[in-house]
């Protein structure tokens, strides 16, 4: 078990430090096509970073029964959550904000927003 322990966590390392050269071999990639006139190769490493797979998004579901909603009986489900958020007291405490410094307004803007 000892031996099995050792080779996985070696394995598990290897396949982390290649994972991590392919990613970073694909944002070199993208990083030298993306603000150029032949940006199509950025968009390919970007597509190829995002992988071929998309993921279905997670039907709604009753906590009762769970029960998959789908079509008009999700929207109602979703539009009957948000509305009872618009009917909720708002919160009895009160934050202290006294002793608290304001966020400058001109903060710095980083070389690479500008």
């Amino acid at each position: 078990m000892a031996l099995y322990r050792s080779l996985r966590r070696e394995v598990d390392k290897i396949l982390k430090e290649a994972e991590e050269s392919r990613v970073k071999d694909i944002c070199g990639q993208v990083s030298n096509h993306l603000f150029t006139s032949g940006s199509g190769p950025a968009f390919k490493a970007i597509k190829e970073l995002a992988g071929k797979h998309r993921q279905q998004p997670p039907s709604c579901v009753l906590s009762e029964d769970d029960k998959p909603l789908e079509g008009n009986n999700a929207l109602r489900r979703v539009a009957g959550y948000f509305e009872g958020l618009l009917t909720v007291d708002p919160p009895t405490t009160v934050v202290d904000w006294t002793g608290q410094v304001p966020i400058a307004p001109d903060l710095p803007i980083p070389h690479w927003l500008r």
